[in-house]
């Protein structure tokens, strides 16, 4: 499959750990979520693609929800 950025066909997948957090002061005392995910890295232009498990993707949902 090629890069959707720069259509370069040199790309991996790598075991990663993301610690997700919300950006906003006002939520420090959130805890984070911690993903493991699969990342796909283009070696050619760095764009990197993952995505959330379902359950992961819930804790988001829930800890970082617009009131």
């Amino acid at each position: 499959m090629a890069c959707s950025v720069c259509g370069s066909i040199r790309q991996q997948k790598f075991e990663s750990e993301i610690t997700i957090h919300h950006p906003k002061l006002k939520d420090i005392d959130k805890h984070p979520v911690v993903v493991a995910a699969e990342l796909q890295v283009c070696l050619n232009c760095g764009i990197a693609d993952f995505v959330i498990p379902s359950d992961k993707l819930a804790q988001l949902a829930e800890r970082f929800a617009a009131p």
